[in-house]
């Protein structure tokens, strides 16, 4: 009973650990994606048991955050490319009379994002296993849709943490570890084949 205890304080411990990491290290606009890779790395790296939770600390996130940040500005810089294209794009179609069309593009506007969502945060799980390149992209879409139901979870995880941070972000120090959780609970069953270190 006392070992359920003290294990079910450390992931609340972890969690609390991991969220105030990515929290102070996203201070920085920038690095907020780079530092959800390195936090999603470190709880690969817990898993595997190559860190124990007495290692969870600023050297190893560091580590990993170094490691990844420049595949996670790119990641964080095409989203946002995304975004802005698709804010245009609403901007443009507001101003026509035409009310078919502007359903048109509206529907593929709405499903190109989503689409774009869902590959970029089964992308960041993929940075993680693998070195990127061409094949890691293709894997990724074609995982995207041979695992559908799981990454639209995800998916609608990240999207209950923005209302919830924007809402309450008092409990922001929670979310964010608890989301890596569930990123890194998802990514793995996304990629389980392709998850081999």
């Amino acid at each position: 009973m006392e070992e359920k205890i003290i294990e079910g304080l450390e992931i609340l411990w972890n969690i609390f650990v991991l969220s105030l990491l990515v929290i102070t290290f996203s201070l920085l606009i920038i690095s907020i994606v780079p530092s959800f890779l390195a936090c999603i790395s470190v709880v690969r790296q817990l898993k595997e048991k190559k860190v124990s939770n007495l290692d969870i600390n600023v050297i190893a996130f560091w580590g990993n955050f170094k490691s990844y940040f420049w595949k996670g500005v790119i990641v964080q810089l095409f989203g946002a490319v995304v975004l802005v294209v698709a804010y245009i794009n609403f901007q443009l179609i507001i101003q026509s009379n035409n009310s078919i069309e502007k359903f048109i593009v509206i529907t593929v506007t709405i499903t190109f994002l989503i689409i774009t969502l869902m590959f970029l945060l089964n992308l960041m799980y993929g940075i993680t296993i693998k070195h990127v390149n061409v094949k890691l992209l293709e894997h990724n879409l074609l995982l995207v849709f041979a695992k559908l139901p799981i990454v639209l979870l995800l998916s609608l995880c990240y999207l209950l943490f923005f209302v919830t941070a924007f809402l309450l972000p008092q409990v922001l120090i929670l979310t964010v570890g608890l989301l890596i959780l569930i990123h890194y609970k998802t990514g793995s069953k996304i990629w389980e084949q392709f998850d081999q270190v």
